[in-house]
């Protein structure tokens, strides 16, 4: 089994990437072995829609129970060997590479809107989302739209004021994570 809706997304990390896609829907794929990896015959898709603000957590969690129901739909026909399957069309097949902790830095080169999309995708599971202030690495657990016009990296009530591309945000910092 792998979440996503096959052959689109083989590869790791598919929950963080399908939130830092903005992916709209996505799918728990059953799919028999061969040797390369997700690319075998389709047994099943179990379809779910992505969520206003989904975290990679909330969207985990939802895999974790539809990997329970499709378990409990496909056991009897698997063990009785009356399942079908379907090829994937390689011509439509992507490949999402493995993330990396290094790979949660929150840089000002990026929009709000993809800073937003890389603070959810790493809550969960995951290695927390990241920024550097004064040498230290600050796991971040939340973006809020910044309002005013002070630019800069400065902290606000416990929270960092943060330039993005296209405007600023405030970076929520996770206390649990440091």
């Amino acid at each position: 089994m792998h979440p996503t809706m096959l052959p689109t997304g083989r590869g790791q990390a598919p929950i963080p990437w399908t939130i830092i896609k903005d992916q709209k829907k996505t799918a728990l794929s059953v799919f028999f072995l061969v040797a390369e990896a997700d690319a075998g015959p389709l047994i099943a898709q179990y379809e779910l829609d992505v969520r206003a603000g989904e975290t990679s957590a909330s969207l985990f969690y939802r895999i974790a129970h539809t990997h329970f129901t499709a378990g409990l739909d496909l056991a009897e026909h698997l063990g009785a060997g009356g399942v079908s399957a379907r090829i994937q069309d390689e011509t439509i097949a992507t490949r999402w590479p493995k993330r990396r902790p290094k790979d949660g830095e929150i840089l000002a080169t990026m929009t709000c809107r993809d800073i937003s999309l890389l603070v959810r995708a790493l809550l969960g599971p995951y290695p927390r989302a990241f920024v550097w202030k004064a040498g230290e690495k600050v796991a971040i657990r939340a973006v809020e739209p910044a309002a005013g016009s002070a630019r800069g990296a400065a902290t606000d009530n416990g929270r960092i004021r943060f330039p993005c591309r296209d405007g600023e945000v405030y970076l929520i910092r996770d206390h649990a994570a440091t």
